[in-house]
């Protein structure tokens, strides 16, 4: 993470203990994310349509239907139904993503992409899911 410091402009402050007045400068420092790249999901999930691949259709249903959390509310069953995909794919590509860390279980039903995979949303959120994200995988 890369911080970014902004001068604020030069402030007096008043020590409350002693009643002494002190000048200071006030400087606001942001962490920022690097090395990130920005994608444009409806267009990766395009070009993957016209690959055809059933596994990239279970894919796609995964990105297309995740809520504000990265959560998935759907079965395999439910997966196969939308991708066009027989149950047995579906089950061979959710194995092959959990290995990979893309996604986890989370319950019957509950998938979750990871946060460090694609999230959408600011910074402060985006860290706060990875944490939680993270604090789920001790469990």
């Amino acid at each position: 993470m890369r911080r970014v410091a902004t001068f604020r402009g030069a402030r007096r402050l008043k020590d409350l203990t002693t009643g002494r007045i002190i000048e200071t400068d006030e400087i606001d420092i942001k962490g920022t994310d690097i090395n990130f790249e920005k994608v444009w999901i409806a267009h990766i999930l395009m070009a993957l349509e016209e690959i055809g691949n059933k596994k990239i259709k279970v894919l796609e249903i995964l990105i297309k239907n995740r809520d504000s959390g990265n959560k998935v509310l759907l079965t395999q069953r439910q997966i196969a139904r939308l991708s066009k995909a027989s149950l047995v794919t579906v089950n061979i590509t959710m194995k092959a993503l959990l290995r990979a860390k893309f996604i986890k279980r989370m319950g019957s039903g509950v998938y979750q992409i990871s946060p460090n995979v694609m999230f959408k949303g600011s910074h402060d959120r985006r860290m706060y899911m990875l944490l939680k994200y993270q604090r789920e995988d001790k469990k």
